[in-house]
């Protein structure tokens, strides 16, 4: 044998014992590989797995991959979950720590924007969010293996709890709002059992606000405050429209963030939470009330209708109303239901009131009070459908006859002393006019049998224009009273437009003039410099040749007119000129604007005896003074 060819052999020999060594070492080296990037095996349950893929998900950290999915199943507990199997590797174990958040990257269009658009080439992807980004912090964490995982990016890394309600309003990504700044958003939703649970996040630099005194409410889409000045209507973003917002307010704080917390239906449901002491309960007597009423006074939130004890005849309503507020109810309190929109008609104008708006959306009763000096001792009231079927059922009528109509419309009204004590009911119209007017109960007292009832319309003339808004609203009636002589339910009309003075009690005489310059309707009458009384009318005596004046004397003062007394017209300029100068006179500025008539009493003689001036008696109005 050549030794080339035992060369050749040996080299063999060599190969065939080298060969396997490396293929040993390689294989070795592999397996070193993989067993030291095998790290923590771990598990993600999520609601959504569309987009993952075995082949091309993984598993990630700022655009790193850190471990890899190694199977996707349904979970044996909850048939609409799903269990993520997922191995880290070692190098980034210390990331996988409790407080770490998974959530599934896929593109995302929403109100908030687009994002994740490149996962459509490469494949969706789970995202870490470790506990922390302080590196020795984080290696103080407790290791875990076990995770829920989210279908989108949470904003921010913060404390997590659940929201307990029993309707399912808010979505995934509905925000958690304090003064207007969203601090959190819900990232869950799930039922349990009867019961919505929401799991919410608070980022991490407003947990502070957070305490388990914390309680949350809904937040109303649309908020409008009406005042005389304006209307303010507040509309939030149309995301929270859309989706709602839970707000929240925390009375006190501490360190204590509670797993769970309740929802409450609106902040309004919050502030009327109480402690037995602090309520007044009672009754209220009807069918058509549930527990989502609010009881208003004046729009503002007072009490609420918090049970309602179903029976075979009738519902039993229970409410309360907080006792800084006690004070607005008594025994003659009745509640009803407010008229989406009341329209009142008066003399000053016609005026619109509409509802407060969060009582026509959240529901609300409000009552009333008719007897203030009333005490407060009963637990049972009464309750109406509206403030009309009380007044219908606590008023009494008056009839009314007229020789025509005038101007009464069903918008006018019965007036005492400018107050509206009645309204009319009916006109009709039986040979005569007869009109039925409602008063309240309260007034009852002022119609005894001498009352009287007299007509203000519309007054035109060349002095003044009076109750021009009785054109549109209807003549208005006028209450003359009578406290002290029984009752009286039938009247017939007593005065159409009658002067101020005409049911004053005084003294009414007559002055005969030639003329009736200076004078007019309402000129005052003087004795001494101080009125005493005023021309309440003025006409032609039957011949024409003078002109008759009616003057009021005032009651106090009728004893000082004599049957010889003296009528002049009072001075508006009076001027005596003589050797050393003028001497001029002016008379009161009232005399000077409206004219007057001023009178005196002449001395009597000794044996004369002069007595005072009777109803009606007609004495001479003189040029000037003697």
């Amino acid at each position: 044998m050549s030794l080339a060819v035992t060369k050749r052999k040996k080299s063999i020999i060599i190969l065939a014992w080298v060969a396997p060594i490396v293929a040993i070492i390689i294989s070795i080296s592999m397996l070193y590989d993989h067993y030291t990037k095998i790290g923590n095996s771990i598990s993600i349950t999520l609601k959504n797995i569309n987009g993952l893929d075995l082949r091309q998900s993984h598993i990630q950290f700022n655009g790193l991959q850190i471990g890899d999915i190694k199977s996707i199943k349904i979970d044996e507990k909850n048939i609409n979950k799903f269990i993520v199997k997922a191995n880290i590797y070692s190098d980034y174990n210390y990331l996988i720590t409790k407080g770490a958040l998974f959530y599934k990257v896929s593109p995302v269009l929403s109100l908030d924007g687009i994002s994740g658009l490149s996962n459509i080439l490469q494949g969706n992807y789970i995202e870490l969010i470790p506990a922390s980004l302080n590196l020795n912090k984080l290696k103080t964490f407790k290791q875990q293996n076990s995770f829920i995982g989210y279908d989108s990016e949470p904003k921010s890394k913060g404390v997590l709890f659940y929201i307990l309600s029993n309707t399912g309003n808010f979505d995934i990504t509905s925000s958690i709002l304090y003064k207007g700044i969203q601090i959190g958003e819900v990232i869950d939703k799930s039922i349990d059992k009867f019961t919505i649970k929401y799991q919410v996040l608070i980022y991490d630099k407003y947990k502070y606000l957070i305490s388990s005194k914390t309680q949350f409410y809904k937040i109303n889409p649309l908020e409008m405050k009406a005042s005389l000045e304006n209307i303010d209507i507040k509309i939030p973003s149309l995301k929270n429209i859309i989706s709602s917002a839970i707000g929240f307010i925390t009375p006190s704080t501490d360190k204590n963030i509670k797993e769970s917390y309740t929802l409450y239906d609106s902040i309004d449901e919050i502030t009327l939470m109480y402690n037995e002491e602090e309520i007044y309960r009672f009754r209220i007597q009807t069918n058509n009330i549930s527990t989502d009423n609010f009881i208003y006074y004046k729009g503002s939130i007072v009490g609420k209708i918090d049970k309602v004890k179903i029976t075979k005849e009738d519902n039993i309503v229970y409410g309360y109303i907080k006792n800084k507020y006690k004070y607005l109810i008594n025994n003659s309190t009745v509640f009803y239901k407010q008229a989406a929109i009341t329209t009142k008609i008066s003399l000053e104008g016609i005026k619109v009131e509409l509802s407060n708006l969060k009582e026509l959306i959240m529901g609300g009763i409000t009552f009333t009070t008719p007897i203030k000096e009333e005490k407060l001792t009963q637990k049972v009231f009464a309750f109406y459908d509206d403030i009309n079927q009380f007044n219908d059922k606590n008023n009494f009528t008056i009839k009314l006859n007229l020789e025509n109509n005038f101007n009464i419309k069903t918008t006018s009204k019965l007036y005492y002393k400018n107050i509206e004590i009645g309204a009319i009911k009916d006109i009709s119209l039986e040979g005569i006019v007869k009109i039925t007017l409602n008063i309240e109960h309260k007034y009852k007292y002022l119609f005894g049998k001498n009352s009287k009832i007299y007509l203000q319309g519309t007054s035109i003339s060349l002095d003044k224009i009076e109750n021009l808004s009785s054109t549109i609203l209807g003549d208005n009636l006028y209450l003359i009273p009578d406290r002290y002589n029984g009752h009286k339910s039938k009247y017939t009309l007593d005065s159409v437009n009658p002067n101020h003075t005409y049911y004053k009690k005084g003294l009414r005489v007559q002055l005969k003039a030639k003329d009736s310059k200076n004078l007019t309707i309402g000129s005052p009458i003087y004795f001494k410099g101080f009125e005493v009384g005023e021309i309440y009318n003025v006409d032609l005596e039957k011949n024409g040749k003078y002109l008759i004046f009616d003057v009021f004397i005032k009651e106090q003062y009728a004893n000082i007119l004599k049957t010889n007394s003296k009528f002049y017209k009072a001075t508006i300029i009076d001027m005596d000129v003589g050797v050393f100068g003028a001497k001029i006179k002016l008379g009161s500025a009232k005399s000077m604007l409206n004219g007057g008539i001023f009178f005196t009493n002449p001395e009597a003689n000794s044996q004369e005896k002069i007595q005072i001036a009777k109803e009606k008696k007609v004495f001479d109005l003189l040029d000037k003074k003697e």
